[in-house]
């Protein structure tokens, strides 16, 4: 079994022309640089911490605490270290900080320019502080319950197994480099190894050359990749007809195609997991004892793509459109880069969240929307069908 070394570095922002939204990408590190392990103190009398999360477009933001004061952290398996953004409001003149998770206390949280509540100011309308990261999930099992929005975390492998029940899938978690992996079969077929990537807004992300090679085809396909990463603009998403992680078996899941691979990504991955898979059970991510546990959840559905061919971001509480799907709702209504958003269905208070939910609604919903540009207001009203 190779040895856990650190996860890569946090996706930086994109920025979505013609609004300039963002911030310049993080500073990745040397791929060889291996960062001190935090020091952890559990402070729970039992073996499980619960914390509340927020579900936001997919992703969970964490409530902790930042030198005593509340606030929210990007949870992101993907991340080399826990670490606070340098622009976080309550940074204490120390270079390290703490930083408290339920009762769980990270004594030494590294401070460092990773743009993390520019990233996620503007592609969530939430400002996090920080990013909880892989050295987390290399101590201790987590596991991740969006229906309940909680997010616990067991001192051991053993005090995470009680948890498991009868609907339980468990399979191994792969180390490939330092990335927890799992094998996926894709519409049938064997499709590889897909690590883990609770930030990831899809039900998988599949590297270029798998469809290829694994001579895998899906249904319906998009050509554009809404994912606020480095290449995001160069892709396309599509739905697949299915997706099984062990007995576990999803239908339609959401699939994002891009057309470059990260570079210190090891070529051995097929793809990610992403945080919409997730939605479908009760997950356990447990690197520690070398297992995936998944319960899946009854009520799980397909996983949501926009109805409305808009993508939006948030410049300081203003919501504008960054692109928009050709022969969309949103095309046929005129709308364009740039748009700032000012009302939806009569009203002028509301937030990127509340807006994407209001653009994923039924098929045949019809959403009035007023727009600004160039000092000038309409009003349209979308149509809502299904793109994917």
């Amino acid at each position: 079994m190779p040895t856990l070394t650190p996860y890569p570095t946090p996706r930086p922002p994109h920025d979505a022309p013609p609004v300039r939204v963002t911030t310049p990408p993080f500073a990745a590190p040397s791929p060889h640089a291996i960062p001190a392990m935090p020091d952890m103190l559990w402070l729970a009398q039992g073996d499980a911490i619960a914390v509340p999360i927020m579900e936001i477009d997919g992703r969970a933001f964490v409530q902790v605490l930042l030198n005593g004061h509340p606030t929210q952290f990007l949870l992101d398996s993907l991340a080399s270290q826990t670490e606070v953004d340098a622009r976080a409001p309550d940074l204490s003149p120390s270079p390290q900080q703490l930083l408290q998770i339920g009762e769980l206390r990270v004594l030494h949280a590294a401070v460092v320019r990773s743009n993390v509540r520019s990233y996620t100011a503007t592609n969530f309308g939430v400002a996090a502080d920080g990013i909880i990261g892989g050295d987390l999930f290399a101590r201790y099992p987590v596991g991740i319950d969006y229906g309940s929005s909680t997010l616990t975390i067991y001192r051991s492998s053993q005090a995470a197994a009680v948890t498991r029940g009868p609907q339980t899938v468990s399979v191994p978690l792969l180390m490939v480099g330092s990335l927890p992996a799992a094998a996926v079969t894709l519409n049938g077929e064997s499709a590889g190894l897909f690590a883990i990537d609770t930030a990831s807004g899809f039900d998988l992300v599949v590297r270029p050359g798998v469809l290829g090679s694994k001579h895998l085809h899906m249904t319906n396909v998009v050509p554009e990749l809404r994912e606020p990463e480095p290449g995001a603009h160069n892709g396309r998403t599509a739905r697949a007809d299915s997706v099984a992680i062990g007995p576990m078996r999803i239908e339609q899941p959401l699939v994002a195609l891009p057309n470059e691979r990260p570079r210190a990504e090891p070529e051995m991955i097929a793809g990610m997991l992403g945080a919409d898979l997730m939605q479908h059970a009760r997950v356990l991510i447990d690197v520690p004892g070398q297992s995936l546990s998944l319960t899946p959840l009854l009520t799980a559905a397909p996983s949501n793509y926009d109805r409305s061919g808009l993508w939006l971001v948030d410049h300081s509480g203003r919501i504008f459109v960054h692109s928009v799907l050709a022969g969309s709702p949103a095309a046929l209504a005129g709308l364009h880069p740039g748009d700032e958003i000012v009302r939806i269905d009569g009203a002028a208070q509301f937030d990127l969240e509340s807006l994407r939910r209001a653009l994923m609604q039924p098929v045949g919903t019809r959403v009035p929307l007023t727009y600004q540009r160039a000092r000038q207001t309409a009003t349209i009203t979308l149509v809502l069908r299904n793109l994917l």
